[in-house]
């Protein structure tokens, strides 16, 4: 089952404001006898939904059951660790900026509920063991609490006996010892029980007391299952799941069983089973879920009474997020499909769909479609493994088309929306690193370029008409791989920007155009060479859009062909990406990027490519943007406020009352609380619990007393709320139900603020009416 959490990145709603066609024919002409309009409308790359941890392995989860959110540390981004901090809601990944411990993998973390903090230990970086440092995580900062106890260790296990009060922490890499963190102290437990091993799993049985043990290494890796009763080691079964290690395990209190799933079966693969501990008994669990993998993360959290589990290797890293409701195992689609680089993807015009093409770890291939809405995992298999390969849809035929890739034994195969079906043709000698278009003029697959079977690059255009491969021609652009086409409907032709041009480094940045007949050589100047990026044709702009790519560095920059030259869209960099793919949605009117690879390791989720003033996101600025854009105008150094105010105002009393108890508001936004009556305060936190985000200081009855909190990006940051909720109370009648509510949401006017100076004035305007392409009201 395929669970969807989109989330568009902005209202769709527009308030349209009118205003007298006398102001603005003056405005526009001021601005024009001035000469204050742009050389361009500024555009941009956006996050179309809430992102999610980088796919990684080695990291570690915890549930602030407190606070109701799953917390996630840390972890192994392909060749290197990282220290970014994330927390989980049960609907989306929020990503928290904070320092804390170093970068690591294969640390351990539990949540200490008597205390109200997370707990970590240990982990692996940079060839090495870190330090024996104690960690704790209260919700808003980390701190460093210990510097001495257990020595340093990686791949070991640790649970909350929340019967005892204490963390227990067992074995690591080549060591063996129990220990207890009390919350000031280590203490040195047992030196007897299991044998010393790494990579086991832990978690704490609360109804029987005890914390439960399974498999590891010790070295040599086993099937055992122990208990820890706070005093002994019981070994309580050497039968169940097979031998393992790397795997993960959390208790559902709910159930009263302990989850057990997947992990590296040391020389008989990955695991994707899911098994469940009564306290007496190993039952395996048949409903199929997660792809096999080792070094991932799970744990219980109340609020959705399900198993959060995330991440792994599967032969690949991993950034799928997955919950186990005791009969089902489901994907939550925050952030899924999975980052990848070196896939395929190509936009279904019948369907209206945007199909992407990508192996799973070292056995598995995925189809995967975006809808404009939610992405749907439409397929498993078909295809066999494959990177590097290319894909193109036939408008005429209604498939998708796709070819080559390593190992990928030279067959077409063509996918129309329900199935793959392999075309059994003579096909082109090319294996990877190649490019394919539709052209529509001539109603044929265009693939050029592309690494021979004998590694050499190509200089050979072939066609695909559904039936057989034709060589259309030799000798034009020179022989290259790793380049990107996009075909321009506008103009009939068929573009080619850069690539590599031999077994070696040599990278150019020629740009050439196919017009069915011929190659031209249409520029030599413009973006710098690269090779790796991923173009296609923007049919709303009239342009072709190119991104990303590598020449030894990943290329931050943005740019337009409209078939005489190249424009730079400045200060639009992705933060570097190379080997993304790009699709022009002709449903929405957007090019959609997805994947790549950059500095911060594999790219998950996708990004849209929108004009600045386009705020429904039709690729057009037109009246409905016009009058939004006048909603959002606010004059030199205002900040934004759609909805004319910067301030929301509530009454404290009279009686026991906050009016209005609920506001909504967006980010900037100011509230001001003012007493009308009683004696009262405002306090933020629920259940007249203070969380420490704001408060008015002790109560009072003066009449006119005001309080008021900006709630701006500064403020989010340093007082971070799951979904950007702020409950409050009256501390002195918070028992009568005198609470409210403050939930702020992104401010819709961030389209219309062209230089980013986060003020929407007449500068902006002069930006607007650059692409504005409706008669003024």
């Amino acid at each position: 089952m395929i669970r969807s959490t989109f989330a568009p990145a902005r209202s769709t709603c527009l308030r349209i404001l009118l205003v007298k066609p006398a102001t603005t024919t003056a405005i526009a002409t001021a601005l024009l006898v001035l000469g204050a309009l742009p050389d361009a409308l500024q555009a941009g790359w956006e996050s179309a939904w809430t992102k999610s941890p980088t796919p990684r392995e080695g990291h570690a989860v915890a549930c602030d059951a407190g606070r109701g959110v799953a917390v996630l540390f840390g972890g192994r981004l392909n060749w290197k660790q990282t220290a970014d901090t994330w927390e989980w809601d049960g609907n989306n990944w929020t990503a928290r900026d904070i320092p804390g411990p170093s970068a690591r993998d294969r640390h351990a973390m539990v949540y200490d509920s008597g205390r109200g903090v997370v707990v970590l230990f240990g982990g692996y970086a940079s060839g090495y063991p870190v330090p024996g440092e104690t960690w704790e995580f209260d919700g808003t900062a980390w701190s460093l609490r210990a510097t001495t106890g257990p020595e340093e260790r990686y791949s070991h296990a640790m649970a909350y006996d929340s019967v005892r009060g204490v963390t227990v922490m067992f074995g690591g890499y080549n060591l063996s010892g129990t220990w207890e963190w009390n919350g000031t102290e280590w203490t040195l437990r047992a030196t007897t029980g299991p044998a010393p091993r790494s990579g086991a799993a832990m978690t704490f049985d609360s109804a029987r007391g005890v914390t439960v043990l399974f498999g590891g290494g010790a070295p040599s890796f086993n099937p055992e299952t122990w208990e820890w009763d706070g005093t002994t080691w019981t070994l309580r079964a050497t039968t169940g799941p097979a031998k393992r290690a790397n795997h993960t395990m959390a208790y559902d209190h709910e159930r009263g069983v302990v989850v057990m799933h997947g992990g590296d079966g040391i020389g008989s693969g990955y695991f994707s089973d899911t098994w469940e501990w009564d306290g007496n008994t190993w039952t395996e669990v048949t409903d199929p879920g997660p792809s096999p993998r080792q070094s991932h993360a799970m744990v219980y959290v109340p609020q959705t009474g399900a198993m959060m589990m995330f991440g792994g290797d599967d032969n690949d890293l991993n950034g799928e997020t997955w919950e186990w409701d005791g009969s089902n195992w489901t994907m939550r689609c925050e952030g899924c499909p999975a980052g990848r680089y070196r896939h395929a993807t190509a936009f279904d015009r019948w369907r209206n769909r945007t199909v992407l093409f990508t192996t799973s770890g070292s056995y598995y291939t995925e189809t995967w479609e975006f809808d404009g809405v939610e992405w749907h995992l439409a397929a498993e298999g078909g295809p066999t493994r494959r990177y590097d390969h290319a894909m193109a849809f036939d408008t005429t035929r209604g498939v998708t088309v796709l070819f080559g890739g390593i190992f990928s034994y030279g067959l077409t195969w063509e996918w129309n929306g329900t199935e793959w079906v392999s075309q059994d043709v003579p096909a082109p000698d090319i294996v990877e690193h190649h490019a394919m278009v539709y052209d529509q003029a001539r109603q044929e697959t265009l693939l050029f370029g592309g690494r021979h079977g004998s590694y050499f690059p190509s200089d050979e255009l072939w066609a695909w008409d559904g039936a057989q491969w034709t060589l259309k021609f030799t000798g034009g652009p020179s022989a290259r791989t790793e380049h990107a086409l996009a075909y321009d409907s506008a103009r009939q032709v068929t573009v080619l920007f850069g690539g590599h041009v031999d077994l070696g480094p040599t990278t150019v940045g020629d740009t050439w155009e196919w017009d069915g007949t011929s190659w031209t050589l249409a520029s030599t100047t413009g973006p710098p060479p690269r090779y790796g990026h991923a173009m296609a044709f923007d049919e709303a702009g009239g342009v072709v859009v190119m991104s990303g790519g590598n020449e030894y560095n990943n290329d931050l920059d943005t740019w337009e062909w409209d078939g005489l030259s190249w424009t730079m869209r400045p200060g639009e960099g992705l933060g570097g990406r190379f080997g993304n793919t790009m699709v022009f949605d002709n449903a929405r009117g957007v090019p959609l990027m997805f994947g790549g690879y950059g500095t911060a390791g594999v790219a998950g989720g996708h990004l849209e490519y929108r004009i600045i003033g386009d705020s429904d996101g039709d690729g057009d600025v037109d009246l409905e943007d016009y009058g939004q854009f006048y909603s959002c105008l606010s004059g030199p150094g205002v900040p934004f406020d759609v909805d004319g105010s910067a301030t929301v105002d509530v009454a404290v009393g009279p009686g026991a009352v906050f009016a209005p108890e609920d506001v909504t508001i967006e980010v900037g936004d100011n509230v001001l609380w003012t007493w009308a009556g009683g004696f009262h305060n405002v306090e933020s936190g629920v259940g007249g619990v203070h969380d420490g985000n704001f408060s008015s200081g002790p109560p009072t009855s003066a009449t006119g007393t005001t309080f008021d909190v900006t709630f701006d990006q500064a403020f989010l940051n340093a007082h971070p709320m799951v979904n950007d909720v702020y409950p409050y109370y009256c501390g002195v009648h918070a028992s009568m139900g005198m609470t409210g509510l403050v939930t702020v949401q992104p401010d819709l006017c961030t389209v219309f603020d062209s230089d980013d100076d986060g003020d929407v004035d007449l500068g902006d305007f002069a930006a607007f009416l650059r692409d504005f392409t409706g008669e003024l009201p």
